[in-house]
Order: C-alpha cells, then structure tokens, then sequence
C-alpha cells in the first residue's frame, strides 16, 4: 500500500495532506500522520507499530518554506505569440478558408 492510496482510503486529499504535512515541521508530521495511520486496522504492518512509520515518512518530506514568493513580477511569457507569428496563422487561416470555399464551390 502506498501513502498516496492509504489517505485517500481514510478521505483525505492525498496532496492537500502532503502539503499541509510537509508545512508542520517534523514534529507535527510525526503525530499527525501517527494519528492518520492509527486508523488503519486492515494492514498489519501499520498495526504493529504506526509511530515508527510515522516517524520514517516524516523524515522524508521537505523542508517547510522559510519565504514565499509573492507573485511573479515578470510574465513567465511576455508577447506569445509574437506578432509575425500571429500574421503567419491569419494568413494560413485565411488559405484554408478560400480552398474550404473552392472545393465547395466545385461541388456544387
């Protein structure tokens, strides 16, 4: 069973408690995921001794974050798609609308 899978199966959004685990600190982590993976009754690996795998998947998550960004001061993609570009696709649009026009035009 994966951790992924082991929150889901308790309702949790397995992402949104990785986040939110991953912001506690190590020590919060711990008791959390001991206290989520305590309702685990069908697996007896976790029955055994939950704290100590509690302890080993809280080791592995990251660092909190010391600082956020606040939002991005330059676009990530500023003139997309340039302006020859956009002529380019006009000028293609435009050919495939008069050979559409042609072609039905011949049909008829």
């Amino acid at each position: 069973m994966t951790v992924v899978s082991a929150l889901a199966r308790l309702g949790f959004d397995p992402w949104e408690e990785a986040a939110r685990l991953a912001n506690s600190g190590q020590e919060a982590a711990r008791g959390r995921l001991g206290a989520i993976l305590s309702g685990f009754k069908d697996v007896p690996a976790l029955g055994l001794d939950h704290g100590a795998v509690a302890a080993k998947l809280a080791g592995l998550l990251p660092a909190p974050l010391t600082h956020r960004v606040s939002g991005l001061t330059v676009p990530v993609m500023p003139n997309w798609p340039p302006g020859s570009f956009r002529r380019v696709l006009f000028v293609v649009f435009f050919l495939l609308v008069l050979a559409r026009v042609y072609v039905l035009a011949g049909s008829g």
